[in-house]
């Protein structure tokens, strides 16, 4: 689960455009396409990792257990354009169906979130009951279910459709992976996240490679080193 991928709106934003659009500066049709499709780019680029260290998390999951390094794993991603200036909210609304409620951007196949059946674009109305109001924190509330070793339950909004699903998390190893929006080819670990560049994830000529990656950071991680 991340919630970087709400900063792609903000990132994309301002790197397709020349200065910081002024307070209610219209926005041509032309920059809303370029923002739209850049910001399509990105999620391809994020889901790519995420799906990679799937792989690496959940079978990796002995190994961190040894070490003291494993957290409860769904396998999805939220997003809102609630992080956004208010000018591109609306952007978002029309080019990619993204409003205010916390929104699953991705469900990672083969996942307990997938065989669970949440689908991408599902709208997240509460969990385990509790209205869900921004991505932060449903993040919490799914951590804070998860942590007890019980199903979360969600309830969303599925096009016409208002849907109950439980999902029943893994372990895996705790690490959280991240993609970072710079171009630079590089990487880091920090105790509790592994960050793999944009252009590292590029540069990587297949998902073994990304996956080699991860699993150094990972365990620079679990055990502990600075």
């Amino acid at each position: 689960m991340k919630i970087i991928l709400l900063a792609v709106l903000l990132l994309t934003a301002c790197a397709t455009q020349t200065h910081k659009p002024k307070e209610h500066a219209e926005i041509s049709e032309a920059h809303k396409e370029e923002w739209a499709t850049e910001t399509k780019k990105w999620l391809r680029d994020s889901d790519r990792l995420e799906l990679v260290s799937f792989r690496v998390l959940t079978k990796g999951g002995d190994y961190c257990r040894k070490l003291d390094h494993t957290a409860p794993y769904l396998g999805v991603q939220f997003w809102s354009n609630q992080q956004l200036q208010p000018e591109w909210r609306e952007v978002a609304q029309s080019k990619l169906n993204l409003g205010s409620e916390p929104q699953i951007s991705f469900v990672v196949p083969s996942s307990p979130a997938d065989s669970a059946g949440l689908k991408s674009d599902d709208k997240i109305m509460e969990v385990n009951g509790v209205i869900a109001q921004t991505v932060p924190d449903t993040l919490k509330m799914i951590n804070e279910a998860a942590a007890t070793g019980n199903p979360v339950t969600f309830t969303l909004q599925r096009a016409d459709e208002r849907k109950m699903i439980s999902v029943t998390p893994v372990m895996a190893c705790k690490s959280k992976v991240f993609m970072g929006n710079e171009y630079s080819i590089n990487t880091a670990a920090d105790g509790e996240v592994v960050q793999v560049s944009r252009g590292l994830l590029r540069f990587a000529r297949s998902d073994e490679e990304v996956a080699a990656i991860v699993s150094h950071q990972l365990a620079h991680n679990a055990r502990k080193h600075q």
